[in-house]
Protein backbone atom coordinates (compact mmCIF):
# COMPACT_ATOMS: atom_id res chain seq x y z
CA UNK A 1 0.00 0.00 0.00
CA UNK A 2 1.46 3.66 -0.93
CA UNK A 3 1.90 5.88 1.96
CA UNK A 4 0.98 9.48 1.99
CA UNK A 5 4.51 10.58 1.90
CA UNK A 6 4.87 8.25 -0.91
CA UNK A 7 1.93 9.53 -3.11
CA UNK A 8 3.26 12.94 -2.65
CA UNK A 9 6.73 12.16 -3.66
CA UNK A 10 5.07 10.26 -6.52
CA UNK A 11 3.32 13.81 -7.62
CA UNK A 12 6.11 16.13 -7.08
CA UNK A 13 8.21 13.79 -9.26
CA UNK A 14 6.00 14.09 -12.56
CA UNK A 15 5.82 17.68 -11.46
CA UNK A 16 9.57 18.02 -12.58
CA UNK A 17 9.04 15.70 -15.50
CA UNK A 18 7.52 18.26 -16.80
CA UNK A 19 9.25 20.98 -15.89
CA UNK A 20 10.53 21.60 -19.40
CA UNK A 21 6.93 22.02 -20.87
CA UNK A 22 5.84 24.28 -18.23
CA UNK A 23 8.83 26.68 -18.91
CA UNK A 24 7.70 26.12 -22.27
CA UNK A 25 4.54 27.61 -21.71
CA UNK A 26 5.27 30.08 -19.63
CA UNK A 27 7.92 31.34 -21.83
CA UNK A 28 5.70 31.38 -24.81
CA UNK A 29 2.64 33.62 -22.77
CA UNK A 30 5.83 36.51 -22.38
CA UNK A 31 5.14 37.77 -26.01
CA UNK A 32 1.59 37.83 -25.28
CA UNK A 33 1.57 39.74 -22.35
CA UNK A 34 2.83 42.70 -24.65
CA UNK A 35 0.70 42.45 -27.43
CA UNK A 36 -1.63 45.43 -27.83
CA UNK A 37 -5.41 44.92 -28.81
CA UNK A 38 -5.97 45.85 -32.41
CA UNK A 39 -7.95 49.12 -32.94
CA UNK A 40 -11.41 48.44 -34.10
CA UNK A 41 -12.76 50.83 -36.92
CA UNK A 42 -15.95 50.37 -37.45
CA UNK A 43 -17.07 53.12 -39.83
CA UNK A 44 -13.83 53.16 -41.94
CA UNK A 45 -11.88 50.32 -44.19
CA UNK A 46 -8.67 51.94 -44.62
CA UNK A 47 -7.20 48.90 -47.03
CA UNK A 48 -4.81 51.82 -48.80
CA UNK A 49 -3.41 52.73 -45.46
CA UNK A 50 -3.86 56.09 -45.83
CA UNK A 51 -6.01 57.73 -42.95
CA UNK A 52 -4.15 57.39 -39.94
CA UNK A 53 -5.10 56.65 -36.27
CA UNK A 54 -6.35 59.94 -35.49
CA UNK A 55 -8.75 60.59 -38.08
CA UNK A 56 -10.13 57.40 -38.19
CA UNK A 57 -11.11 57.78 -34.06
CA UNK A 58 -12.66 61.51 -35.37
CA UNK A 59 -14.88 59.58 -37.82
CA UNK A 60 -15.82 56.89 -35.94
CA UNK A 61 -16.42 59.08 -32.85
CA UNK A 62 -18.79 61.37 -34.85
CA UNK A 63 -20.34 58.08 -36.70
CA UNK A 64 -21.44 56.51 -33.77
CA UNK A 65 -22.91 59.97 -32.55
CA UNK A 66 -24.89 60.11 -35.68
CA UNK A 67 -25.72 55.93 -36.00
CA UNK A 68 -27.16 56.79 -32.37
CA UNK A 69 -29.41 59.60 -33.64
CA UNK A 70 -30.98 58.56 -36.64
CA UNK A 71 -29.03 55.34 -37.75
CA UNK A 72 -27.49 56.38 -40.86
CA UNK A 73 -23.30 55.68 -41.46
CA UNK A 74 -21.08 57.70 -43.41
CA UNK A 75 -18.37 54.92 -44.67
CA UNK A 76 -15.27 55.87 -45.19
CA UNK A 77 -13.23 53.10 -47.60
CA UNK A 78 -10.19 53.69 -49.77
CA UNK A 79 -9.04 51.00 -51.61
CA UNK A 80 -5.29 50.27 -54.20
CA UNK A 81 -7.24 47.30 -55.22
CA UNK A 82 -11.02 46.69 -56.71
CA UNK A 83 -10.53 42.77 -58.27
CA UNK A 84 -10.73 44.64 -61.86
CA UNK A 85 -14.12 46.39 -61.06
CA UNK A 86 -14.91 49.85 -62.43
CA UNK A 87 -14.95 52.15 -59.51
CA UNK A 88 -19.12 52.36 -60.09
CA UNK A 89 -19.17 48.62 -59.67
CA UNK A 90 -17.03 48.58 -56.81
CA UNK A 91 -19.25 51.24 -55.22
CA UNK A 92 -22.25 48.90 -56.19
CA UNK A 93 -20.63 45.83 -54.40
CA UNK A 94 -19.70 48.05 -50.75
CA UNK A 95 -23.12 49.22 -50.88
CA UNK A 96 -24.41 45.41 -50.50
CA UNK A 97 -21.58 44.82 -48.14
CA UNK A 98 -22.30 46.82 -45.62
CA UNK A 99 -26.03 46.67 -46.48
CA UNK A 100 -27.01 50.38 -46.94
CA UNK A 101 -30.61 50.03 -48.96
CA UNK A 102 -30.94 47.20 -46.58
CA UNK A 103 -32.33 47.12 -42.92
CA UNK A 104 -31.74 49.57 -40.07
CA UNK A 105 -29.08 51.73 -42.21
CA UNK A 106 -31.10 52.92 -45.35
CA UNK A 107 -30.02 56.11 -44.98
CA UNK A 108 -26.42 55.93 -45.17
CA UNK A 109 -23.41 57.17 -47.15
CA UNK A 110 -20.16 55.63 -48.63
CA UNK A 111 -17.15 57.69 -49.64
CA UNK A 112 -14.57 55.58 -51.77
CA UNK A 113 -11.03 56.96 -52.09
CA UNK A 114 -8.33 55.12 -54.75
CA UNK A 115 -5.12 56.59 -55.04
CA UNK A 116 -3.82 53.82 -57.77
CA UNK A 117 -6.52 54.71 -60.14
CA UNK A 118 -6.49 58.42 -59.10
CA UNK A 119 -10.34 58.72 -58.45
CA UNK A 120 -12.79 58.79 -55.84
CA UNK A 121 -16.64 58.35 -55.39
CA UNK A 122 -19.35 58.65 -53.26
CA UNK A 123 -22.40 56.06 -53.17
CA UNK A 124 -26.10 56.86 -50.73
CA UNK A 125 -28.79 55.24 -49.92
CA UNK A 126 -31.27 54.18 -52.58
CA UNK A 127 -34.32 55.67 -49.64
CA UNK A 128 -32.60 59.06 -48.80
CA UNK A 129 -31.38 59.67 -52.69
CA UNK A 130 -34.23 62.16 -53.68
CA UNK A 131 -33.20 64.77 -50.64
CA UNK A 132 -29.08 64.07 -50.40
CA UNK A 133 -28.82 64.06 -54.24
CA UNK A 134 -26.35 63.40 -56.38
CA UNK A 135 -25.72 66.87 -57.35
CA UNK A 136 -25.33 67.49 -53.46
CA UNK A 137 -22.78 65.12 -53.52
CA UNK A 138 -20.97 65.92 -56.58
CA UNK A 139 -20.33 69.39 -55.00
CA UNK A 140 -18.88 67.58 -51.81
CA UNK A 141 -16.61 65.86 -54.10
CA UNK A 142 -15.42 68.81 -56.08
CA UNK A 143 -15.41 71.33 -53.40
CA UNK A 144 -14.12 69.48 -50.23
CA UNK A 145 -12.31 65.64 -51.55
CA UNK A 146 -10.59 67.22 -55.07
CA UNK A 147 -8.58 69.89 -53.56
CA UNK A 148 -6.67 67.51 -51.40
CA UNK A 149 -6.90 64.58 -53.32
CA UNK A 150 -5.20 66.15 -55.85
CA UNK A 151 -2.26 67.23 -53.46
CA UNK A 152 -2.26 63.75 -52.65
CA UNK A 153 -3.26 64.67 -48.72
CA UNK A 154 -5.95 61.85 -48.80
CA UNK A 155 -6.58 61.60 -45.24
CA UNK A 156 -7.11 65.61 -44.94
CA UNK A 157 -9.71 65.10 -48.67
CA UNK A 158 -11.61 62.33 -46.68
CA UNK A 159 -11.81 64.13 -43.41
CA UNK A 160 -13.57 67.18 -45.02
CA UNK A 161 -15.31 65.18 -47.12
CA UNK A 162 -16.75 63.23 -44.47
CA UNK A 163 -17.51 66.82 -42.51
CA UNK A 164 -19.63 68.28 -45.36
CA UNK A 165 -21.62 64.60 -45.52
CA UNK A 166 -22.36 64.96 -41.74
CA UNK A 167 -23.38 68.57 -41.75
CA UNK A 168 -25.75 67.38 -44.25
CA UNK A 169 -27.29 64.95 -41.31
CA UNK A 170 -27.10 68.00 -39.10
CA UNK A 171 -28.78 70.39 -41.22
CA UNK A 172 -31.86 67.78 -42.21
CA UNK A 173 -32.19 65.42 -39.12
CA UNK A 174 -33.67 67.22 -35.95
CA UNK A 175 -31.92 64.59 -33.74
CA UNK A 176 -28.01 65.11 -34.89
CA UNK A 177 -25.70 67.08 -32.81
CA UNK A 178 -21.99 66.59 -34.14
CA UNK A 179 -18.75 67.95 -33.18
CA UNK A 180 -17.27 68.26 -36.71
CA UNK A 181 -14.09 69.72 -37.21
CA UNK A 182 -10.77 69.37 -39.47
CA UNK A 183 -8.41 69.65 -36.73
CA UNK A 184 -7.24 66.33 -35.15
CA UNK A 185 -4.86 67.50 -32.49
CA UNK A 186 -7.30 66.60 -29.94
CA UNK A 187 -7.59 63.03 -30.76
CA UNK A 188 -4.02 62.71 -31.52
CA UNK A 189 -3.40 63.95 -28.21
CA UNK A 190 -6.21 61.33 -26.63
CA UNK A 191 -4.48 58.76 -29.00
CA UNK A 192 -1.28 59.34 -27.68
CA UNK A 193 -2.22 59.33 -23.52
CA UNK A 194 -3.69 56.03 -24.40
CA UNK A 195 -0.98 54.39 -25.90
CA UNK A 196 1.47 55.65 -23.38
CA UNK A 197 -0.83 53.77 -20.53
CA UNK A 198 -1.14 50.68 -22.62
CA UNK A 199 2.59 50.66 -22.87
CA UNK A 200 2.20 50.81 -19.17
CA UNK A 201 0.33 47.90 -18.83
CA UNK A 202 1.71 45.96 -21.07
CA UNK A 203 5.59 46.25 -19.41
CA UNK A 204 3.39 45.77 -15.61
CA UNK A 205 2.37 42.76 -17.27
CA UNK A 206 5.45 41.63 -18.93
CA UNK A 207 6.79 41.98 -15.57
CA UNK A 208 4.11 39.75 -13.91
CA UNK A 209 4.63 37.14 -16.60
CA UNK A 210 8.33 37.33 -15.98
CA UNK A 211 8.39 37.24 -12.39
CA UNK A 212 5.82 34.28 -12.59
CA UNK A 213 8.28 32.36 -14.45
CA UNK A 214 11.09 32.94 -12.19
CA UNK A 215 8.91 32.43 -9.35
CA UNK A 216 8.14 28.62 -10.78
CA UNK A 217 11.50 27.91 -12.53
CA UNK A 218 12.69 28.44 -8.83
CA UNK A 219 10.47 26.26 -6.88
CA UNK A 220 10.97 23.63 -9.65
CA UNK A 221 14.98 23.81 -9.13
CA UNK A 222 14.04 23.91 -5.02
CA UNK A 223 11.68 21.02 -5.31
CA UNK A 224 14.72 19.11 -7.53
CA UNK A 225 17.37 19.66 -4.57
CA UNK A 226 15.14 18.80 -2.18
CA UNK A 227 14.43 15.40 -3.92
CA UNK A 228 18.09 14.60 -4.67
CA UNK A 229 18.80 15.10 -1.10
CA UNK A 230 15.94 12.63 0.21
CA UNK A 231 17.24 10.45 -2.23
CA UNK A 232 20.75 10.77 -1.01
CA UNK A 233 19.39 10.26 2.85
CA UNK A 234 17.39 7.21 1.89
CA UNK A 235 20.44 5.43 0.37
CA UNK A 236 21.70 5.81 3.41
CA UNK A 237 19.33 4.87 5.78
CA UNK A 238 19.47 2.04 3.69
CA UNK A 239 23.24 1.38 3.73
CA UNK A 240 22.97 1.83 7.57
CA UNK A 241 20.39 -0.92 7.66
CA UNK A 242 22.32 -3.08 5.52
CA UNK A 243 25.95 -2.30 7.76
CA UNK A 244 23.75 -2.88 11.03
CA UNK A 245 22.23 -6.24 9.63
CA UNK A 246 25.65 -7.47 8.47
CA UNK A 247 27.11 -6.53 11.80
CA UNK A 248 24.47 -9.01 13.71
Amino acid sequence: TLSAKNVIMFIIERIIAMKKLIALILILLLPLAALADKAVSPYVQDDANIIDEAAQRYINTQNAILEKACGARIIIVTTMEMNRLTLAKYADFLAASYKINSGKHQNSVIVILNPKTHDYTAVVSDAISRALTGVFIEECLINYMEPDFAKKKYETAAVKTFNAIAGWYGENYKSVELNLTDDMSEYKALISTEKAENRRRKTNRTLTVTFSVIFVLAAVLYVRRRLRILRVQKKRRERRTRYLRLGR
